[in-house]
């Protein structure tokens, strides 16, 4: 269902803290119903809920162990994500360490100059080389529905 029907993941919903938001298109297929079904048997599993007839919302929460790297997230501090985390980040989405996504969580020398390159500006080596998180990040359904 991740490359077919999810529509985004979030970081965050109003009224409820330290949670993921996965909302996917709904579809009425049985493949789909176990889906949802196996979903909410997860151990983070918190709440679903349709905020349209369209899509479906589920809310999860943050595991204990990555408690850390969610904050470090928020914060923009890509590089502090652990680094059992940062490899799970590239082998889930197929990338390595040399990739564009790599060179963020790893603060790659090649980006900085490409940045500074691009800007006109030095950088700090201390300085993370992507933009933190905004609003757009957390499930808003104004946006999204």
């Amino acid at each position: 269902m991740f490359d077919t029907l999810l529509v985004n993941c979030f970081t965050g919903i109003k009224d409820y803290e330290n949670k993921i938001v996965l909302l996917y298109r709904f579809s009425g297929d049985t493949t789909f119903l176990r889906f949802e079904q196996a979903l909410q048997k997860f151990p983070g599993f918190v709440d679903t809920f349709d905020p349209s007839p369209h899509f479906v919302a589920f809310v999860f929460n943050i595991p204990d162990k990555h408690l850390d790297n969610y904050v470090h997230f928020l914060n923009g501090r890509y590089s502090e994500l652990s680094p059992e985390y940062k490899e799970a980040i590239l082998e889930f989405h197929g990338f390595g360490p040399e990739g564009e996504l790599g060179q963020i969580l790893f603060k790659s020398p090649k980006r900085r100059e490409k940045l500074e390159n691009q800007l006109g500006v030095v950088i700090d080596e201390d300085a993370e080389l992507y933009s933190i998180p905004d609003e757009t990040e957390v499930f808003n359904p104004e946006i999204y529905i």
